[in-house]
């Protein structure tokens, strides 16, 4: 039961790869980012998944860069009219956090120096 994904080298992707039953339950679950060759980019974008807050910022799109030596996580440049939050969003709204509980490297000629 997998569906094949072909993904052109010099890609990222972030994926969860928790097994659940929907995607509510995987709501608090960490990312894998997978890079396949390098250099590699990719972008995420990360939001609450049921409110309205993103209008209000309440959301993550960052850029993902792999250059040979290092894997990178940035503000992404398209989003520069981006309203940003002024507060963080309450307990019960989107917490503006994501943990990285893997990183596959594919088609590596050799291991980045350093990730950050």
């Amino acid at each position: 039961h997998h569906v094949p994904c072909f993904v052109r080298s010099g890609h990222c992707l972030v994926q969860r790869w928790r097994p659940r039953r929907s995607s509510g339950a995987m709501e608090r679950d960490p990312y894998t980012v997978v890079c396949y060759g390098q250099p590699a980019t990719g972008r995420v974008y990360i939001d609450d998944g049921r409110s309205h807050e993103y209008q209000k910022g309440a959301y993550i799109f960052d850029e993902i860069t792999l250059d040979g030596n290092a894997l990178r996580g940035t503000p992404s440049t398209l989003d520069k009219a981006r309203p940003r939050a002024t507060s963080p969003p309450s307990d019960d709204g989107f917490p503006i956090e994501g943990r990285i509980e893997r990183l596959v490297l594919l088609g590596m000629t050799k291991a980045p120096k350093q990730i950050t």
